[in-house]
C-alpha cells in the first residue's frame, strides 16, 4: 500500500496542477484504479510522489480533480445550445462535440469510477443528468417547432437515462460489441436523431 498522507497544509489544486492533470484521463483508460497507488500516478504524471503530496492528499483527490477538469471541458457543449438555430443542426453539433471530448475516455474507466469511487461518480452522474436535461429541452423545442416528430419527451429522456446508467458503464457490452465510448455515444445519438427527425 502507499504511504499515508501526513496532515499538513497543502497548496491545493491550481493552474500548474491542472495542467499536469489535463492529460491524465487518457492514461487511465486501461489502468486498474482500485490498485493504483500514488507512486503509479506520479509515474503517469512524470512527477515525484512527494510533489503530488504537496498539492493532493490522496489518489482520490487527484482523480476527482482530473475528472472535474474533463467535465468542465465537456460542459462547453452548452455554448452550442443556441435556441435561434435549427434543432437538427444544434443536435448534430452537440453530438460531434461530445464525441470528440470523450474520445479518449474508456468505458472501463467509467465503470471503475462508478464501482470504486462513488463520490466521484456522483459528480459524473450529476453532469450526465445535465446533458440529458439539455437534450430533453432540445427535443421539446424541436417538437414544438415541427422539426422533430411528436413523441413523449419523458420517454426520450428516460431512454437517454437508461443509456447513460446501464450501457456506457458496462465494459462487457464494450467487449462484446468491440466499440469505444465515443463510437457507442455516436451510434446511440445518431439512432436517436434518425428516430425523431421528421
Amino acid at each position: 500500500m502507499g504511504r499515508k498522507s501526513i496532515d499538513k497544509n497543502r497548496k491545493g489544486p491550481q493552474t500548474k496542477t491542472d495542467r499536469w492533470l489535463a492529460g491524465l484521463i487518457p492514461q487511465l483508460r486501461e489502468q486498474n484504479l482500485a490498485t493504483m497507488t500514488m507512486n503509479d500516478l506520479a509515474k503517469l504524471l512524470g512527477k515525484s510522489k512527494s510533489t503530488l503530496y504537496e498539492y493532493f492528499e490522496s489518489k482520490e483527490e487527484i482523480l476527482a480533480r482530473a475528472i472535474a477538469l474533463r467535465i468542465e471541458r465537456i460542459a462547453a457543449y452548452r455554448a452550442l445550445l443556441d435556441e435561434s438555430r435549427p434543432e437538427p443542426e444544434v443536435y448534430q453539433e452537440v453530438l460531434e462535440f461530445l464525441c470528440e471530448q470523450i474520445s479518449d475516455i474508456s468505458i472501463q474507466l467509467l465503470e471503475q469510477v462508478q464501482v470504486h469511487f462513488p463520490d466521484i461518480w456522483g459528480h459524473i452522474d450529476q453532469f450526465l443528468q445535465l446533458i440529458i436535461d439539455d437534450l430533453g429541452a432540445l427535443y421539446e423545442r424541436g417538437i414544438e417547432r415541427g422539426v422533430f416528430r411528436p413523441t413523449s419527451i419523458r420517454l426520450l429522456t428516460r431512454l437517454d437515462q437508461f443509456f447513460v446508467t446501464q450501457v456506457i458503464t458496462d465494459s462487457t457490452f464494450k467487449e462484446e460489441q468491440g466499440v469505444s465510448l465515443d463510437q457507442l455515444v455516436r451510434y446511440y445519438l445518431e439512432l436517436r436523431f434518425s428516430g425523431i427527425n421528421t
